[in-house]
């Protein structure tokens, strides 16, 4: 049970930190990495034309406004 508990923390400080990186490169051109991308995304829903629902692998999720 504690090693779940460690895992799962581990995995939301990690989210956190890709969070804080990209809200760093909001407004700058970075490359396209897919591999990357598929290890760390589930999927992507659109919920309106400026809002998206990115769901990473484990079930957490985000909700990102498009600007």
């Amino acid at each position: 049970m504690e090693d779940a508990r460690k895992e799962s923390e581990s995995r939301s400080e990690r989210l956190e930190d890709i969070f804080a990186a990209l809200e760093k490169k909001r407004n700058h051109l970075i490359a396209w990495d897919e591999k990357t991308v598929r290890q760390l995304l589930e999927y992507v829903k659109v919920l309106s034309g400026e809002k998206l629902l990115v769901i990473f692998k484990g079930g957490m999720e985000r909700e990102v406004t498009m600007s």
